[in-house]
């Protein structure tokens, strides 16, 4: 089993912060529990505040897009994602922005990186 460490998710907030544009956004949305971890990250790299609730021109944050069931309807109403893995088998439309394919084979630990 292959973990993924904290330089590679440190490498993977650096990349998706290259990508995105802060004045495009409100604040950092996370999807729970997942996305908290990446959006601390990103709001911090960023400068964005973190939001309790969606808003208008919030940035929609989770880990992964696996079969797309969670993000799917965030995408439906506008909103712009970013994720570090996007599975290859996911549904959903691609995010706005990702770091990487997932690895099927890895499993990662996001909640142990914070405890």
């Amino acid at each position: 089993m292959k973990y993924y460490s904290m330089n590679e998710f440190n490498d993977d907030v650096e990349i998706l912060s290259g990508q995105i544009n802060r004045k495009n956004y409100s604040g950092i949305y996370p999807i729970p529990r997942g996305g908290i971890p990446l959006a601390m990250s990103l709001s911090q790299a960023l400068n964005l505040r973190l939001l309790e609730s969606i808003q208008p021109r919030a940035l929609v944050v989770d880990d992964l897009i696996d079969s797309g069931h969670t993000i799917a309807p965030f995408q439906a109403d506008g909103f712009d994602v970013a994720v570090i893995h996007l599975s290859p088998n996911n549904k959903a439309e691609v995010p706005t922005y990702f770091a990487k394919h997932k690895d099927p084979k890895a499993r990662k630990e996001f909640m142990d990186l914070i405890k």
